[in-house]
């Protein structure tokens, strides 16, 4: 399986390396990124833009966002979709505002792109060695991602 994750702060690059231990192939983009983690070789495969990120992930792809809730995620969202194709999966682990969240989905709905809104629990240490997550979508698509969030989990930490 591929994940694209998409903020690599505390966070973003401890689930991402939790998701390098189930052996989860990860390639990740941070807008603010420093050289400093580009030179690190945890085997995430950082890109230098979201375009260059959603290019080398195969279809359909899953895009995990670990950014802050609110006008930063609203913004990510808005810069994917051009970028994305009819029945991508965008993963919203950033605890976004219910309201926010209906709005995400319609907005990825009417371009074909599902989400799955991801309450994310347990800090930086449960990103990196097992969270809880609170998931809200459509079934058929969790149905899909099921086994990523299986692997992440503290044991029955996901529903």
């Amino acid at each position: 399986m591929q994940v694209g994750v998409i903020g690599l702060g505390k966070m973003g690059m401890n689930l991402s390396l939790n998701m390098i231990d189930h052996e989860i192939e990860v390639y990740g983009y941070d807008k603010f990124i420093t050289t400093d983690v580009k030179k690190q070789n945890h085997t995430i495969i950082i890109k230098d833009n979201l375009k260059d990120l959603i290019e080398t992930l195969k279809q359909p792809r899953i895009l995990w966002l670990m950014v802050p809730s609110g006008t930063i995620t609203k913004s990510v969202i808005e810069d994917l979709i051009p970028l994305l194709d009819e029945g991508d999966i965008v993963i919203d682990g950033g605890n976004s505002r219910y309201t926010d969240t209906l709005i995400h989905y319609e907005l990825l709905q009417k371009n074909n792109i599902h989400l799955l809104d991801c309450g994310t629990s347990g800090g930086v240490v449960g990103a990196r060695h097992g969270a809880s997550f609170m998931i809200g979508g459509d079934k058929e698509i969790f149905d899909v991602v099921e086994s990523l969030f299986s692997a992440l989990a503290v044991q029955d930490g996901y529903a």
